[in-house]
């Protein structure tokens, strides 16, 4: 009885609720996964067992969590509670023993202080009651008790019952959160090991793992590809690795490995791999880490091998790119020489240091150092472009002067200077170099003291002349300047250029003709504009040549061409004025020849028809003429009118040489090719141009028999080509056949007819269309004059 009573009195002191809401506890019993878990029939025959042996209503496995209790199993509970499998704590003793983590042996509740409100007493029926505490891992996670609904005074046979099923329940609870545990550690072991060996297999590197005596137990797929061999191979031999090192490198390799064998220290190693395929090597860097137990000792060994032939080779190639550069630096005509970002010289070649007569040490502790060799005319310009070099990373140059530490005498240098930036951007060093430009700058005198000379030569009243070097004219006679308006302040300036001075429309000639200035040394004379000071325009005939000894300055000659142009603009206005008023005439005439034929038809009269023909033949010519002419006025007026519509270039040049054929039946007219139909422009204009072309072809190829056209086309372009195996035109005359009124000279050429309107007026229907028109002719062999024209134009 006294064993008994002290369980009594141990149950009644754990009236201290602070427990149940221990971290701990609260941890070890979600860790059991036995909350709000189905029924089990391991822990479902313990509360049976309980209730027939002790012969008690009631049977409980009963989990208590911070604010309810659980019943894992229960035997004989009532309901509503049998349903929900729970009760809260207002309703529980089993609270009680698992504050106390002491059993409870209870005979009377109704008797009991701590009890005598409990609501287990009404809803439950629990007057009796003894249980014991389900302890794992030294926390009290429930009780496992028996309930009477009657006073019941507790048997210390019953009370052994209880404690010893209770110490089964417990161990049973102990078994599955070990088990649980265990599961969870092998499912993590699992994952562990799959993920290294997808890891393993993703990377770039070759890797491996081994086992403490060396024995390799795992590699990854990329070692078997890239050395040929195989997993089974490797395994087998602790040393069959060192056959793919290069024989240079495998003793360094086997005593570091002999050594973090031996040490447990990590493994780390640059050599060469052979490649088991290509036979070459690369070069990799190897390390390795132990992994150990709980006792320190090594259970395995995972290394990798990273590819570093790029890094190795890109080092070898910075160490010889230092010497080069160093030899380089030595043995340039130059002073070279080296700063850190802050401007503090780090190097000096020789030749620097023989010039300036200083050490390195002298300049290495004083960025400004320098500045004592610099002319005293020079250094603040020279402080202020470097500062502003360090500042922003500007590129540095100037011209200054620096004295000769041997004689003290100066001589002009051009001091350059780079940045070199690391991958961030940031500057790490400057490369600088001093050329002498001593005799340059001499010869920059001397040339300008001959330009002032020559000056006074160009002083002509009668032809412009100007001096150029690029774009800038840098000097100029009083005739050119008078006739543009410039001054010769603008001159000095430097607020005369040639590109600026000449229009829109004359600047692809005028850069034509500079080409040809900088290829031939000359320049053929050509027509232009010049926009005057004043914003006037200049009619000008302009020619040039190269200064023979100073190449990048030209010598360039302008004539007014103002009275020129003028006599031109009348000549067009007659032309003008005397086609409009031919055209009148000629139309009644062709009328009335039109009118004449109708009534010789009529009257059967015959024999008048061949000199009717021939009149009207002649009628046509001039007809033709005096449209050229007419068209000549509207294009130098700017006023030829053109239609916007879709043009099939097939069918158009099928009518053109069906046409041309009947009329010229000494041709054979050949096409070959197709244009396609999706060609915007003028119809008639259009055809106006291939007629051109065609009866020139025919025309000046009188000894031919045939006259070839060949058409293509792409996705943004149409190409037709008229060629004729006639008489030619010389190379000197082929830019100029597209001019107005011009003509091919020669014995040949002046027997045939024609006014040089034709090509003119072709050219300005092919550039209004936005095409291109070009002749390619060897004298004696023939034209082939091909027209670009864009396929769709708005």
């Amino acid at each position: 009885m006294s064993s008994k009573k002290s369980l009594q009195s141990k149950g009644e002191e754990g009236k201290d609720s602070s427990n149940l809401t221990d971290a701990e506890r609260l941890r070890v019993l979600a860790k059991s996964k036995l909350l709000d878990s189905a029924s089990e029939e391991v822990y479902d025959r313990f509360t049976k067992l309980a209730a027939m042996l002790l012969n008690s209503p009631v049977s409980l496995v009963s989990l208590v969590d911070k604010d309810r209790q659980y019943f894992k199993s229960y035997y004989g509970l009532p309901e509503p509670w049998a349903s929900q499998q729970q009760m809260p704590l207002s309703h529980s003793f089993c609270q009680y023993v698992v504050s106390s983590n002491q059993p409870l042996i209870v005979t009377d509740a109704r008797e009991k202080a701590f009890l005598e409100h409990n609501l287990a007493i009404p809803d439950v029926g629990t007057i009796a009651y003894l249980g014991f505490p389900l302890v794992v891992e030294n926390q009290a996670l429930g009780s496992f008790c028996v309930i009477d609904t009657k006073p019941h005074a507790w048997s210390e046979r019953e009370i052994g019952i209880v404690r010893e099923l209770a110490s089964f329940v417990t161990t049973e609870i102990a078994l599955r959160i070990e088990i649980a545990e265990h599961q969870q550690v092998t499912e993590r072991l699992q994952e562990s090991e799959q993920n290294f060996r997808v890891l393993s297999e993703t990377v770039p590197q070759l890797v491996w793992t081994m086992f403490p005596n060396g024995r390799r137990d795992y590699v990854n797929q990329r070692w078997c590809d890239y050395t040929g061999s195989t997993r089974e191979r490797m395994q087998s031999d602790r040393w069959a690795h060192f056959q793919f090192i290069h024989p240079d490198d495998r003793e360094g390799n086997r005593a570091f490995w002999q050594h973090a064998l031996q040490t447990g220290e990590p493994f780390e190693s640059e050599h060469r791999l052979r490649n088991g395929h290509t036979g070459t090597y690369r070069w990799f860097l190897a390390r390795a880490m132990p992994v150990r137990n709980e006792t320190g000792e090594i259970v395995k060994w995972f290394g990798t091998a990273t590819d570093i032939d790029e890094q190795k080779r890109a080092e070898q190639q910075l160490k010889e790119s230092e010497e080069n550069w160093r030899v380089l630096a030595e043995t340039m005509p130059q002073l070279v020489w080296s700063t850190g970002p802050d401007g503090v010289h780090e190097y000096t070649n020789q030749r620097w240091r023989d010039y300036t007569g200083l050490t390195p040490e002298q300049v290495q502790n004083n960025r400004w150092a320098h500045l004592q060799l610099i002319h005293p005319d020079d250094r603040e310009g020279t402080r202020a472009l470097w500062q502003h070099a360090l500042d922003t990373g500007a590129m540095y140059e100037h011209e200054e002067r620096l004295s000769n530490g041997q004689t003290g005498a100066y001589r002009w240098f051009l001091v350059r200077a780079m940045s070199i930036r690391d991958e961030a951007g940031q500057i790490v060093k400057w490369f600088g170099t001093c050329t002498d430009i001593d005799d340059q700058k001499r010869m920059q005198e001397a040339l300008r003291e001959s330009q002032e000379r020559a000056s006074v030569l160009m002083n002509s009243n009668i032809i412009g002349i100007f001096v150029e070097e690029g774009e800038q004219i840098v000097d100029a006679n009083d005739t050119f300047l008078r006739m543009t308006g410039y001054t010769r302040e603008d001159l000095r300036a430097g607020r005369i250029n040639w590109r600026h001075m000449t229009p829109p429309e004359y600047l692809a000639r005028t850069q034509q003709a500079h080409q040809e200035l900088a290829t031939q040394q000359s320049m053929t004379p050509y027509e232009k504009e010049y926009v005057c000071q004043d914003g006037s325009r200049l009619p000008v005939l302009v020619g040039g040549i190269v200064f023979q000894h100073h190449p990048l300055q030209a010598i360039t000659f302008v004539l007014d061409n103002s009275a020129r142009k003028e006599l031109e603009q009348r000549k067009d206005d007659f032309i003008s004025m005397a086609s409009h008023e031919l055209r009148g005439p000629l139309t009644a005439l062709k009328l009335q020849t039109t009118l004449l034929r109708r009534q010789l038809a009529k009257q059967g009269t015959q024999a008048s028809a061949p000199a009717l023909s021939s009149m009207e033949t002649q009628i046509n010519k001039v007809t033709r003429l005096v449209e050229e002419l007419l068209d000549v006025s509207k294009i130098q007026a700017g006023r030829l009118e053109y239609v916007q519509e879709t043009v099939d270039l097939d069918a158009l040049l099928r009518e053109i040489t069906e046409t041309l054929q009947q009329s010229s039946p000494s041709h054979t007219l050949v096409v070959r090719g197709t244009g396609g139909t999706g060609l915007i422009g003028d119809r008639d204009r259009l055809g106006q141009v291939f007629t051109n072309l065609i009866s020139n072809a025919i025309k000046y190829s009188p000894n031919a028999e045939t006259v070839e056209m060949d058409l293509s086309a792409s996705e943004d372009a149409v190409t037709v080509c008229v060629c004729d195996h006639g008489l030619g035109i010389p190379r000197e005359q082929r830019d100029k056949i597209f001019e107005r009124f011009y003509r091919v000279s020669g014995p040949n050429q002046k027997a045939i007819p024609g006014l040089g309107m034709g090509l003119y007026i072709v050219a300005e229907i092919v550039r209004h269309h936005g095409g291109s028109i070009t002749v390619e002719s060897e004298v004696g062999k023939g034209s082939t004059f091909q027209v670009t024209l864009p396929m769709k134009r708005v």
